[in-house]
């Protein structure tokens, strides 16, 4: 997602991209999240926004969460936060060892909280330079989507989930995914 914060505009101009938010599109089916208020396509993201309910805990939060997909795009458009947005399909063959691994990764990492945009400038400083694992205190967006990758077995565990930013899940990131896994290009598009 491109936004119009000026943590947005920090971001972007820091990684040299137009993204400075991702997240994953997850089936609700796939990680047996279930009942008449879940949609079927949900949005896993960490985000610092509060506008949306988390539907693990039924409750807005900062941090690791799972929103209703079209309620984000919806809303981050009404309310000007993002205002392009890029599908970068993962493709690969998908087992239910993944969506295990999916499922099974939420508790782990579910209670941490959005970092600080200075915290999140040392923590992916520290992963991508010095390989130090941050800790799973603060988790920003791009480490969430590193660290479920890599509990899918799909990303090395080479680098620690804080090594990696938007712009690696774009066009423009260099990732090597494993398991003959790979990103399509991305898809840009607006909501009107």
């Amino acid at each position: 997602m491109h936004g119009k914060f000026p943590s947005s505009n920090l971001i972007e101009i820091i990684e040299g991209s137009k993204w400075s938010h991702s997240g994953m599109i997850v089936r609700s089916k796939d990680i047996g999240l279930t009942g008449s208020n879940i949609p079927e396509l949900l949005f896993r993201e960490s985000n610092d926004l509060t506008n949306l309910p988390d539907l693990i805990l039924n409750k807005t939060k900062t941090g690791p969460m799972i929103v209703d997909l079209n309620k984000r795009l919806t809303t981050n458009l009404a309310t000007g936060s993002d205002v392009e947005f890029a599908l970068v399909q993962l493709h690969v063959e998908r087992t239910q060892k993944m969506f295990d691994a999916i499922k099974n990764y939420i508790p782990v990492v579910h209670d941490a909280v959005f970092p600080s945009m200075i915290d999140m400038g040392i923590e992916m400083a520290t992963g991508r330079y010095y390989h130090r694992f941050s800790g799973m205190g603060k988790i920003y967006c791009a480490e969430l989507v590193a660290g479920q990758l890599i509990q899918m077995g799909l990303l090395t565990d080479h680098y620690p989930m804080n090594a990696y930013e938007p712009k690696d899940f774009s066009h423009k990131g260099t990732i090597g995914l494993l398991d003959r896994a790979w990103l399509q290009p991305e898809i840009q598009f607006e909501l009107a």
